[in-house]
């Protein structure tokens, strides 16, 4: 799980300690025209990308383990409202 800008990573720790996914901060090769460097590079969006293994069968399986990270997320709105923030950092830009 990749959770790109410095808004997107409360988040990504909700969904990472629900899921047993290991957060990390890029996933280790360029991804030139992925979701995360459209989203936040390009227009400051903040993005979580989760990598599903390969061949997973039953597909039912993965909501159950980010319900309550994402329950957490949905419940917390300090993060939503970024003009009550400061101004984006340089690492932001």
């Amino acid at each position: 799980m990749v959770a790109t800008g410095p808004y997107a990573q409360n988040d990504g720790v909700r969904l990472s300690q629900s899921s047993g996914y290991k957060l990390v901060p890029e996933i280790g090769y360029p991804t030139p025209g992925s979701l995360s460097r459209y989203g936040w590079h390009d227009k400051k969006l903040p993005v979580i990308c989760i990598e599903e293994r390969d061949g997973l069968k039953d597909l039912s399986s993965i909501w159950p383990r980010f319900d309550i990270g994402m329950r957490e997320v949905f419940a917390d709105l300090s993060m939503r409202d970024r003009s009550a923030n400061s101004s984006p950092t340089e690492n932001e830009k």
